[in-house]
């Protein structure tokens, strides 16, 4: 072995790379020498989308790709540990409740960069597969903690009941559109009762059909087979090429330095590339409510990548490096770019540089090499070096040709394809074909190429100009995935159409100065511009599904038109003339701050599926006043098909606020939505004579509508779980209704909600929030809480229900919501006969007024908490339809009113009965209480004496029952008057109290104390409220009319009174007495 050692390094000084090689292959030296390694702990290369180590004591867990996604929230009992296979530091436990779990609680433990909720408000955009190719490998460390041979289905299968797969990474959320694709382990017994543990990629595919489940078995023997306790590689890679065979590959390897390359254990077919949208990212469990797939075990080292990485390419390779993609060759114009880019696997640390025509080209020391604006000195033959410890490997060598381009006509011959091999091409402009396309050419379709107007890319093409000028149509798609590359100036002329049904993936300028040019085909996401200035005379139409962002500046007076379900973000500053015609038909449109430019009309109408049609705004976009913007919705049948078609102003993020004018017609939805932690506000007025439904505020967010709203056939609505308030005043708006069925609808002022409109509370809370509001009625909607409550620390709040027409409410006025510390009163103005009946009890302690009409209560509806209840003339509470026909008034409550009031049923008092009493001209006018049924007299009776004094002799009718007993505890004020006393004997038979003279008790001096240079006297039995006077007198015998007055005053309601007078050392003696009346 020292000869074998001796000669590697002799020849390692002429040919290392040659060497090693050859004395692998050859000499067989020792696995000291030759053996693989394992390369992890990873670092990011060109291809790494996203890389996290979970090294952290405690989150977020990094990426280790610059500027990537954190892991910021471990949920349901994940922790971070430091056990990780040898090397590799720490890890993700996702154990949670273990392999016995049965409860959601116990198998709910995640890593995700938001806190999981129900809705989109933890959906992140990250990217998870190649934009251009749709090439992603998926990859991880995993322990194995639960034992794989044990059935884990159904009991009712023979399992122990915790009947869940184990998800690696998943990007699944609760709505269609973002359910992307699960990574997981399926252990036996779980899914149709299973007898072997698989391993299984699903392409949700946005639950569209076809939703994909492509899996294979996991090694049960050999060195890869699954056991408990052990540390495994597993990935699953798919290299771009939708629906070709062994197109998606699975790789379960033990982790074991010996390996060379990661275990295949599968090959399948997928059908379809990844979608692209926001979703739940998830590691370790599943985004999609309930969250209770987690994985039994630790999980390290997870990568994302662009690219199907190669066996060798993953975590198992050999010392020397490894080139896994090479470089490819490229042709272009002079002006346009290129990039080289090759990825290499091998022993930690790689060192890169890249050579022309054999030479280092200074500073190229990555894995990718770029040129922004290449030039004839970048002719050449490139590759790149790699290197390590053992050794150094190069590339393929490529040519890089950078030329002056011919101009070219469309003029197919032997194919409608495009590519670098079919003369389909006029280079001389004699109408005949003579060429192919060569990278970098400018090419024209026009009206003599239109009997080929599909034209199929089939490779990337790097056209430096693309002209069309017809009155035809034009169509570039393709069966391979292949698109538009490099820097393109592209120019749409003529009244004809040029439909992009290719992605194009360079920067250049887009100018569309006659007809359309229309940016997908209707089906699938395919299609998008050069990144950069797009001027627009004609139409720029969108028309295809998923989401598009356009980053560069957007120019002229041109139409822009959405037509399908995608997502189109306007992102740049742009010069949009007045001119200019915003048109969403599907999908959303979403502008950025300055997107809209002098855009004035905005028209969504909608023409496809639910919530289909979305004007959407990000950032912190401001649509001001001088905008109108037209919304139309529809719902109708054919009798074969419904059609239920809506539209939406949507805030995707920050705040935004829209003055425009609204104009809204249709008979259907109409939305205002928001997105968790944006902001909407509209205060623009809202206008729709013939709009019949409703105007609704929704989203996770929250928002503010301070608008005038005129919609007479029309009215608001409140729906899902986010906060909206209502502000301005709602006397000057018009609707029929305010419905309520999720969330809080709050208003920020007095009568801030049309006081005409009444309200239908489902499943929501309308937040009075300190401030009153007049409703025309209290309906019910669904099932669920229906509260109408005060978030105010500050401010008690009135609820005024004024109606004509009977209503029947089950919710619950309360006090306090959302922190709300004050109350809640109820005030009923009912006309005509109308009633408002609680069949729930009603727990709210404000003020309760019933100036008119019937408050009914019924079944076992109260009003336990509410500090009074007033009733005004000929208005009446009703318990004759509570279980008991009772109504008790409690020791804290009072009750009073106006003229006659009514209550039907039988009443209890056990608080304060308050009726006011005056007397004019020697007549009695007495508020009095009619009961319908039994009164039991108690508690106070409290009299509010107005005008004359009453005398003997007055009578009170104060009570009308069918019967009466008991007694009133007391009487305020206890005497009618000086001289005078409450006659009580028929008020528990006539509900009469009487006025009769008082029994004049004689006053006794019953304390005399001298205080100071004073003399105190306190006595009892005078009259309540009779004055006297205290005479005083040196001589006893003197007669009483001599007596001189020192003192005056009243006695007190309890009887008692007490006398002040100043006394002299010096002074004869003196005699004191109390004179009354």
């Amino acid at each position: 072995m020292s000869n074998g050692r001796g000669v590697m390094r002799e020849q390692m000084r002429d040919g290392r790379s040659w060497v090693l090689g050859a004395t692998c292959a050859v000499l067989a030296l020792t696995a000291a020498l030759c053996r693989a390694i394992i390369v992890g702990p990873y670092s990011p290369d060109a291809h790494t989308l996203h890389l996290w180590h979970f090294d952290e004591p405690a989150p977020p867990v990094t990426n280790a790709v610059p500027g990537g996604l954190e892991l910021s929230v471990l949920g349901g009992g994940a922790v971070l540990t430091n056990v990780s296979y040898p090397g590799f530091g720490g890890s993700l436990s996702t154990y949670d409740g273990g392999p016995n779990a049965t409860a959601g609680t116990d198998r709910d433990a995640y890593a995700a960069p938001r806190t999981l909720v129900n809705g989109t408000g933890d959906n992140v955009s990250l990217t998870y597969a190649d934009p251009v190719t749709g090439a992603f490998t998926i990859e991880a460390l995993v322990r194995i903690d639960f034992d794989p041979s044990v059935n884990y289905g159904p009991t009712t299968s023979g399992g122990n009941g915790r009947g869940a797969p184990m998800q690696i990474v998943t990007g699944e959320d609760e709505a269609n559109g973002g359910r992307i694709f699960q990574f997981r382990i399926v252990p036996i017994g779980v899914i149709n009762n299973n007898s072997y543990v698989y391993l299984e990629f699903i392409n949700v595919h946005q639950a569209v059909a076809p939703i994909e489940n492509l899996f294979v078995p996991i090694p049960t023997d050999g060195p890869d087979a699954i056991q408990q306790g052990q540390w495994y590689h597993v990935a699953v890679t798919y290299n771009g090429s939708e629906n070709t065979p062994d197109n998606l590959r699975f790789y379960w390897t033990r982790m074991d330095p010996s390996r060379t390359e990661a275990n295949l254990i599968g090959t399948l077919t997928m059908l379809n590339d990844l979608p692209v949208a926001p979703t739940d990212f998830v590691v370790g469990n599943i985004g999609r409510n309930p969250s209770q797939n987690n994985f039994v075990g630790l999980i390290d080292e997870v990568r994302i990548s662009s690219i199907a990485r190669p066996p060798n390419g993953m975590m198992f390779a050999p010392p020397l490096p490894v080139v896994v993609t090479q470089p490819e060759p490229q042709t272009l114009a002079v002006g346009q770019s290129f990039t080289l880019s090759a990825a290499a696997s091998g022993q930690p640390p790689l060192y890169y540089q890249w050579e022309r025509n054999g030479q280092p080209i200074p500073g190229a020391t990555r894995e990718v090499y770029s040129v922004s604006v290449a030039g004839p000195a970048d002719n050449g033959v490139y590759r790149l070096a790699v290197s390590n410890a053992a050794g150094v490997v190069y590339s393929d060598p490529v040519t890089v040709q950078v030329r002056n381009p011919n101009q070219l006509v469309w003029m197919p011959l032997p194919s409608w394809t495009w590519n670098f091999t079919d003369a389909n091409w006029d280079s001389n402009n004699d109408g005949q074909a003579d060429t192919a396309f060569v990278g970098g050419d400018r090419v024209l379709f026009n009206d003599a190429g239109l009997y080929a107007p599909v034209v199929y890319v089939e490779a990337p093409v790097n056209p430096s100009e693309i002209r069309v000028n017809t009155v035809g149509e034009y169509q570039l798609t393709t069966f391979s995935g292949a698109g538009l590359v490099n820097r393109t100036r592209l120019i749409k002329e003529g009244s004809g159409t040029l439909t992009l049904d290719v992605d194009h993936l360079g920067e250049g300028t887009t100018e569309i100065r006659g007809g359309t040019l229309q940016v997908g085909s209707g089906a699938g996401s395919r299609g998008s511009l050069p990144r950069g200035a797009v001027t627009n005379q004609g139409t720029l139409l969108f028309n295809r599904t998923g989401t598009l962002n356009l980053e560069g500046p957007l120019y002229g007076s041109g139409t822009l038109i959405s037509s399908n379900t995608g997502t189109f973000r306007l992102l740049g500053t742009n010069g949009l003339e007045a001119a200019a015609r915003v048109i969403v038909e599907q999908g959303s449109l979403v502008f950025g701050p300055g997107a809209l430019g002098s855009v004035t009309q905005v028209v969504v109408r909608p023409f496809g599926p639910l919530l289909g049609s979305i004007f959407g705004l990000t950032g912190g976009t401001v649509v001001d006043s001088n905008v109108t913007v037209r919304l139309f919705s529809t719902n109708w049948s054919d009798g074969f098909s419904s059609y239920d078609w809506r539209s939406s102003i949507w805030a995707e993020s920050g705040s935004n606020t829209v003055h425009a004018r609204l104009l809204l017609a249709g008979n259907n939805t109409i939305f205002l939505s928001q997105e968790a932690g944006a902001w909407l506000e509209v205060d623009g007025p809202v206008e729709g004579p013939d709009f019949t439904y409703q105007f609704a505020m929704r989203g996770n967010g929250a928002g503010l509508l301070r608008s005038r709203v005129q919609l007479p056939q029309g009215a608001l609505a409140k729906t899902d779980g986010g906060v909206w308030t209502v502000a301005g005043d709602g006397r000057a708006s018009t609707y029929q209704y305010v419905l309520i069925v999720g969330g809080r609808l709050a208003i920020d002022n007095d009568d801030a909600l049309c006081p005409s409109a009444y309200l239908r509370l489902g499943n929501g809370t309308f937040d009075l929030a300190g401030y009153n509001q007049t409703v025309a009625g209290l309906s019910n909607e669904a099932s669920g809480l229906r509260l109408i409550a005060n978030s105010s620390t500050n401010r008690d709040s009135i609820l005024t229900v004024a109606t004509d027409r009977p209503w029947t409410f089950d919710g619950q006025i309360a006090d306090s919501t959302a922190g709300g510390t004050r109350t809640v009163g109820l005030t009923l103005r009912a006309y005509g006969g109308a009633t408002l009946t609680f069949t729930t009890t009603q727990p709210y302690s404000g003020p309760t007024r019933i100036e008119s009409g019937r408050l009914i209560l019924m079944g076992e509806a109260g009003l336990p908490n509410t500090a009074s209840i007033w009733i005004g003339p000929g208005a009446a509470l009703d318990a004759t339809a509570r279980s008991d026909a009772a109504f008790t008034v409690a020791a804290h409550q009072t009750l009073s009113g106006a003229g006659t009031f009514q209550v039907s049923g039988n009443l209890t008092n056990m608080g304060v009965l308050e009726l006011t009493v005056g007397k004019t001209n020697g007549g009695i006018v007495a508020g009095r209480l009619s009961v319908s049924g039994h009164m039991q007299l108690g508690g106070v009776l409290r009299l509010v004496l107005q005008g004359q004094a009453l005398a003997a002799g007055d009578l009170l009718p104060l009570i009308q029952a069918t019967s009466m007993a008991g007694a009133f505890e007391r009487i305020e004020p206890p005497t009618p008057g000086p001289g005078l006393q409450w006659d009580t004997s028929t008020l528990a038979t006539d509900g009469t109290l009487r006025v009769v003279p008082g029994t004049t008790p004689e006053p006794v001096i019953g304390q005399v104390r001298l205080e100071g240079g004073s003399l105190v006297l306190r006595g009892t039995m005078g009259i309540a409220g009779a004055s006297y006077t205290v005479v005083a007198s040196p001589d006893v015998t003197r007669p009483l009319s001599q007596w001189e007055p020192v003192a005056s005053g009243r006695v007190g309601s309890d009887g008692g009174f007490e006398v002040v007078v100043p006394v002299s050392n010096t002074g004869p003696a003196m005699f004191y007495r109390l004179r009354l009346p």
